[in-house]
């Protein structure tokens, strides 16, 4: 790709998504209706890369389908540039959408497929040259423009869908699991490749996916989704790190959630005592109390074995697993079983099963939900 046609595209623009209370409620069968979607409220900054990631009904499709001007919203609304979309049908959002499906013409060339949206705007036979070649240049497919979808790979089927949706400049890039169609392998490079050219072209752009290592590797941003809600915004290692409630916690990657009390608590630290052991934690902000039931959650990574006499707590291996990379660990502290991962080069070999083992917990991440639902770092 050249400095050259990024700038070209740029010309798009890049703006903010405002929704406001948005709400989606689709008519039940012998009742009430469903809400897929209740009272979002979210600011996609301009330029900014968001992923809505959340399990199948959670509301995240439904929410890219009420943008893209697919669904209509039961309340609220939609603000692109400052601009009112909600009652502006989709053809005049001026936003580029690509389908899980890629929703390719099997029957038109990849050039005619790119074309498309221009020729049904009746731009000249030599704008749309200029502006399908500009795009087919960008996504390296040049040389793959007299081709018809069934000669090419998924890889380069998914990027003709995504040139066909830059062709037309659009202020806004929607995704709606662009990748699930892709082996493992493949989805690695063409996830590196779309944030690449985003980057590079600056355009707002959501993003819809189940799978959590996409949404962290891809975004700036996520919103977790919970039952039509938003249950935590922000930056994949904040999100990881620092969830907000247990439901974030255990949807985004793995994480031991053990249940603790607060022994006593400054404005900086607090004591907190759990699988009957003592540690003292930092924390953001001195609001926890002597008694609090709190949630303490770790990550499997956040966690060290280590000779019996050396550690916090002290277990028994009960599975080792060997991945290659990593060593999985089920390690058993009384009633409760706690995962950990280490690297697989980190011993010579990986550690036996039945061995007693200390643990030993980083505690700059090991991070205190109260048992109510919200966090305290």
């Amino acid at each position: 790709m050249t400095n050259q046609h990024e700038q070209s595209l740029r010309r798009g623009g890049s703006f903010e998504l405002i929704l406001e209370n948005l709400t989606k409620v689709f008519p039940g069968a012998d009742g009430p209706g469903v809400a897929a979607v209740d009272r979002l409220s979210l600011t996609v900054a301009a330029g900014t890369f968001l992923t809505l990631c959340g399990p199948s009904g959670c509301g995240k499709t439904t929410t890219l389908r009420m943008i893209a001007g697919l669904e209509t919203p039961t309340s609220g609304e939609i603000c692109l540039a400052g601009q009112p979309l909600t009652r502006i049908p989709p053809n005049r959002r001026h936003i580029g959408l690509v389908f899980q499906s890629y929703a390719l013409f099997p029957h038109l060339t990849v050039f005619d497929n790119v074309a498309y949206p221009l020729q049904v705007k009746k731009e000249s036979a030599a704008v749309i040259r200029r502006e399908v070649d500009e795009v087919l240049e960008l996504l390296e497919l040049a040389g793959l423009s007299q081709r018809y979808p069934n000669q090419l790979s998924g890889g380069q089927q998914q990027r003709v869908a995504l040139a066909r949706a830059l062709v037309t400049r659009p202020s806004l890039l929607l995704f709606d699991e662009p990748l699930s169609n892709l082996d493992a392998r493949l989805r690695i490079h063409v996830r590196a490749e779309i944030r690449r050219l985003q980057k590079a072209l600056g355009i707002t752009t959501v993003y819809v996916t189940h799978d959590q290592v996409e949404a962290m590797s891809i975004s700036d941003e996520i919103a977790i989704m919970h039952e039509g809600s938003i249950e935590q915004i922000g930056r994949p290692e904040e999100v990881y790190f620092r969830p907000a409630t247990k439901y974030t916690a255990e949807f985004i990657g793995r994480a031991n959630l053990l249940s603790g009390e607060i022994v006593s608590a400054d404005e900086r630290s607090a004591a907190v005592r759990v699988l009957g052991h003592e540690f003292r934690l930092s924390v953001a902000e001195g609001q926890l109390s002597p008694g609090d039931q709190v949630v303490v959650m770790v990550r499997p990574e956040s966690v060290y074995l280590t000779d019996s006499a050396q550690g916090d707590l002290v277990g028994t291996i009960r599975q080792s697993t060997f991945a290659g990379t990593t060593v999985e660990y089920a390690v058993s502290v009384g009633d409760t079983t706690l995962l950990i991962t280490e690297l697989g080069d980190l011993r010579m070999s990986p550690l036996k099963e039945g061995r007693r083992v200390a643990l030993r917990f980083n505690s700059d991440r090991v991070h205190l939900i109260r048992a109510g639902g919200q966090a305290r770092p």
